[in-house]
């Protein structure tokens, strides 16, 4: 099924799209200059973007084509996570409803930091539960890999990583699981992986922008017009996210012993 959403997604907009999707044409401007930091984040996407269009022959099948080999790796690392929980069987239903939920969604084909954050952040909750879930030290080095590569794609990637720790600093086996040294050892992998970026970012001023915060700069932010927008900018994103799983809420209700009668 998965598959078959991915040729999809390769063939129809290949066929009828005459311009770019999205943001595509500005990931693929920024792409092609291969800067390590720029105004938009992190540069991975952006520099895999232009290979995958140079790949193609110079056109946007390439670019399809790696969209949709992203969510291929997401949805089997979420196979392979739901069947060391639940067993195959129920691993295959949520992946099935992943790609229900997927497979008429837009920016399916518009590649960009978002697109290629799903493999990585999909795969580090594979590796997060082989770690503190079954045991696996030999899972850390993946995890330390997906994570530098998670922080080159996305500024989303440090708040992401600060939820999964004070998961980890939450649960008893989670503890034990950082009591070793495999920790450390994963944490210079990312250090390396990242660090080139990190130190532009430095250098290019990111730090002078914070110095620069000073409580006068904060004087707009805490009147009374930005909260306004921003609490209705906040519950029209909540109200999106619900409508957007209410599908899913609906086969949760109807799935309950209310309307399943005991055989």
């Amino acid at each position: 099924m998965v598959l078959a959403q991915a040729l999809v997604w390769i063939l129809i907009p290949t066929a009828l799209y005459s311009s770019p999707p999205g943001d595509v044409a500005l990931t693929l401007a920024y792409g092609r200059e291969y800067l390590l930091s720029d105004v938009q984040g992190p540069p991975l996407s952006y520099w895999l973007a232009d290979i995958a269009f140079r790949a193609g022959g110079n056109s946007l099948f390439g670019v399809f084509v790696l969209s949709q080999l992203c969510f291929v790796a997401a949805f089997w690392s979420m196979f392979r996570l739901g069947s060391a929980i639940l067993g195959s069987p129920h691993a295959a239903i949520a992946t099935l409803l992943g790609v229900t939920i997927t497979a008429f969604s837009f920016p399916n084909v518009a590649f960009g930091p978002q697109v290629l954050a799903q493999p990585f952040w999909a795969a580090l909750l594979l590796n997060f539960w082989r770690i503190v879930g079954e045991g696996q030290r030999k899972a850390w080095f993946a995890f330390s890999l997906h994570a530098g590569l998670l922080i080159l794609t996305t500024i989303a990637a440090l708040p992401l990583l600060a939820m999964l720790g004070v998961f980890a600093l939450a649960t008893a086996r989670g503890r034990a699981a950082l009591k070793s040294f495999d920790p450390v050892i994963a944490l210079a992998v990312v250090v390396v992986l990242a660090l080139p970026y990190a130190a532009l970012e430095i250098r290019t001023g990111a730090l002078d922008q914070l110095r620069a915060m000073t409580p006068e700069n904060w004087s707009g932010l805490l009147s009374g017009v930005w909260w306004k927008a921003a609490g209705w900018r906040w519950a029209e994103l909540a109200g999106g996210l619900l409508l957007f799983v209410s599908g899913i809420v609906l086969l949760v209700l109807l799935n309950t012993p209310t309307f399943v009668r005991a055989q």
